[in-house]
């Protein structure tokens, strides 16, 4: 499914900015269902959540208590060069977090199959 993550050690130094990585992701793509990521790096608690279903953007809510918003556009993986039925390329940007020193980048790999349940796409992190 993912891969585990190493927390990123202590603040980042004085105009410098490190990523957020998870390396797993669960739940299911439809209102009234909460997505997962977990095997998170940096002041994240380790995990987080948000409401589905994913469309354009979200917020994810971190055990830590902190938040990100993220905004994204979506790409279809074609079979041949999918590792899942499914994969949807997310890229974009992260549009507002209580995290401080942290890119503003967004991008993750999700397989989503047809009950709508999403895993990372197998070898994959999700990035902010």
């Amino acid at each position: 499914m993912g891969t585990g993550g190493v927390a990123a050690a202590g603040p980042a130094q004085a105009g410098q900015t490190r990523t957020i990585t998870c390396g797993t992701m669960s739940g299911v793509n439809s209102d009234d269902h909460r997505l997962i990521v977990s095997n998170c790096t940096g002041p994240t608690g380790g995990y987080g959540s948000f409401q589905g279903p994913m469309h354009s953007s979200f917020t994810v809510h971190w055990a830590s208590g902190k938040s990100t918003e993220v905004s994204f556009t979506t790409h279809t993986v074609g079979a041949r060069k999918s590792s899942c039925a499914g994969q949807v390329k997310m890229t974009g940007k992260v549009t507002e977090t209580s995290i401080n020193s942290f890119g503003k980048s967004f991008s993750g790999s999700v397989c989503i199959d047809s009950t709508h349940h999403v895993t990372l796409a197998p070898g994959t992190r999700i990035k902010f």
